[in-house]
């Protein structure tokens, strides 16, 4: 199984983060995983942004067997709330596989409240998943360590 990380500093989303995405996609991984705030920055992703982002990824991940894991993103859970939630969707073939959600604070209440949003942990309890047989768990910054990950665990993420 190869693996692509994607290495970049995530302070600022940058356009060019997708074209990092797509060259990792066109270099014969099975798995790609990018940092947290890959897609967001240290900023909201405002829901109508958030979904405009999704689909580009799933444009991107059509008709490919790839799993792509493209970090984590602090998202407007939807356009009627000012609830935020550091979020990581899973994607593969044009398709999302699961959305999971990160349990812990680490800064996010400070960031979303500045800009006029509330966080709220999610629960990362159930933040695991199947694929092509092998089980993936997925703990996002802080949770690693605090959630607990099922015994039979093949690959470990932590984006």
């Amino acid at each position: 199984m190869k693996f692509g990380i994607i290495n970049t500093n995530t302070q600022n989303f940058r356009k060019n983060n997708f074209n990092l995405l797509e060259s990792a996609l066109d270099s014969a991984n099975d798995v790609i995983i990018a940092p947290e705030f890959f897609l967001s920055g240290f900023s909201v992703l405002p829901y109508d942004v958030y979904e405009e982002r999704l689909s580009h990824l799933l444009q991107l991940s059509r008709g490919r067997k790839v799993l792509i894991v493209p970090g984590s993103m602090l998202t407007q859970i939807s356009k009627d709330t000012n609830i935020v939630k550091n979020i990581v969707p899973i994607l593969s073939d044009g398709r999302i596989l699961k959305i999971f959600e990160k349990g812990s604070e680490t800064g996010e209440e400070k960031l979303t409240s500045h800009a006029g949003f509330v966080y709220k942990k999610g629960d990362n309890s159930k933040n695991f998943f199947s694929h092509n047989n092998q089980i993936y768990s997925v703990e996002i910054c802080r949770d690693h360590g605090r959630q607990v990950i099922p015994n039979d665990t093949d690959f470990q993420i932590i984006p």
